[in-house]
């Protein structure tokens, strides 16, 4: 019995001893990319910082240092991590029908927002994309205007995050996103084992309950109702045409949620779960974004009210969509905006296949990280990267821009424009707005979205 367990032993270590010297010539092969030096079997996991703001604040320092490489390295513990910061660098990886798996970084978000359209891979993105592109079709996005205007949300139920900052919903949601980020960069976490017995699991699993049974709740109620005015083979023309008659007669506006509950996709509907797998948002998040800067300078919030006051007067009426077309430094504001404060600062890909990238060989399963938060701050595309300057994105001073330096937004790119000029036109249409921050007092967090870690203070006074 002794020799049996001996030989066991002397297996185990020899396949530890193999695994090891492998992980250590992947990391002397990676660590020709530039980055934080390297240490065996742990890589950087000693240098990455642990609380949230500050790992933000350090992975920004990494892009500033790093990124005129045009791709760097993180090794958290034996998994690598190669950022990419370079529009030409990226571009072969956006373009490619073949690297669409999301990093195995994603993985972790399953169990809060299922495999949707953000989170999914392979064929089952392909199947969501084509059930939801039809959404933001122009004729949608136009009747959808005047939802803006009302402040609904996307499912057509507020959860009163602005009245209400500390409710349930909105403590699960900042938990959440902490356990997520947390767990990502602590390997000893990855397992389910230990992140329920050792780490915040049981915290994460009460978050989600108190979060999924919100959306849960919305979506039954909003399935009742619309049982009870469409049928189960209700195309989208058909929806609208209702919404224009139910419009007429003064009754409730289509939500978002109504649209999802529709779409199909060769004649298969979503399910439950796939809808509530959509039901993310990050405009607001964005607009908040936007709201800070233009209240920090005031010839930019001049500009921005002369052009409001040249489209609507002094008339109080709702914006059309004619009037957001019109709104051309508006929308300069907000991609400028979104260029400093990316509402997703990182995304990521799994290799598909063997791929060289930053001229060193990477195997596949290797995960991929698209950096707009530093592709957005290189000066040899942005000079003076850090000034807030909408002027660089009219049409003279972008057109010229590679497709790939500007990456704020993916699916929805259209109907989070329009949302966001709404709100932002709406705000400044009534108010001079007087930002009361710093930009280093805001405390940016990278989590599932870029937020604020000090929250956004403004003072409105009445025009």
């Amino acid at each position: 019995m002794v020799a049996v367990w001996v030989v066991l032993f002397t297996v185990a270590v020899v396949l530890l001893t193999l695994w090891i010297l492998k992980q250590e010539r992947r990391r002397k092969r990676i660590d020709k990319l530039a980055g934080p030096r390297s240490l065996p079997l742990i890589g950087n996991l000693h240098q990455l910082k642990r609380d949230p703001k500050e790992f933000t604040i350090q992975l920004y320092e990494f892009c500033k240092e790093y990124a005129k490489f045009d791709v760097f390295r993180l090794m958290v513990a034996h998994h690598p991590l190669i950022l990419v910061c370079s529009p030409d660098e990226i571009e072969p990886l956006m373009n490619s029908s073949k690297h669409l798996d999301k990093s195995s970084d994603y993985d972790f978000l399953h169990s809060w927002l299922g495999t949707g359209l953000l989170t999914s891979t392979g064929e089952k993105w392909k199947m969501r994309r084509k059930l939801l592109t039809p959404t933001f079709h122009f004729k949608i996005l136009h009747d959808f205007i005047g939802v803006f205007s009302d402040q609904k949300t996307a499912m057509g139920r507020s959860v009163n995050a602005q009245k209400n900052s500390d409710s349930d919903y909105v403590r699960s949601v900042y938990k959440a996103s902490e356990f997520t980020f947390i767990r990502q960069r602590s390997p000893w976490l990855w397992p389910d084992l230990l992140f329920n017995l050792i780490g915040p699991g049981k915290d994460y699993a009460k978050s989600l309950k108190i979060l999924h049974g919100f959306t849960e709740k919305v979506i039954r109620e909003r399935q009742e109702e619309f049982s009870k005015k469409y049928t189960s083979d209700t195309t989208m023309e058909q929806l609208l045409e209702k919404k224009d008659h139910d419009k007429m007669e003064g009754k409730q506006r289509l939500a978002f949620l109504d649209m999802l509950l529709c779409a199909t996709s060769d004649g298969e509907h979503m399910s439950f779960l796939d809808i509530r797998e959509e039901g993310h948002d990050t405009t607001a998040m964005a607009a908040n974004w936007a709201l800070h800067l233009i209240g920090t300078d005031p010839e930019v919030q001049k500009k921005v009210h002369q052009e409001l006051d040249a489209v609507f007067g002094r008339s109080n009426r709702d914006a059309m969509m004619d009037d957001l077309k019109e709104l051309k430094y508006l929308e300069c504001c907000i991609k400028e905006a979104l260029r400093l404060f990316p509402s997703v600062p990182v995304f990521g890909r799994s290799l598909t296949e063997d791929t060289t990238i930053g001229g060193v060989f990477l195997g596949k399963g290797t995960s991929a990280l698209i950096v707009p938060a530093a592709i957005h701050m290189r000066d040899d595309i942005y000079p003076d990267p850090d000034k807030f300057d909408p002027d660089r994105f009219l049409t003279e001073n972008s057109v010229k821009r590679h497709p790939y330096a500007y990456i704020p937004f993916s699916a929805g790119q259209k109907f989070a424009m329009l949302e966001e000029k709404v709100i932002l036109s709406t705000i400044f249409r009534n108010f001079s707005v007087k930002s009361m921050q710093d930009r280093e007092e805001l405390c940016p967090l990278a989590e599932l979205i870029l937020r604020p870690g000090n929250g956004i203070k403004v003072v409105l006074t009445p025009k």
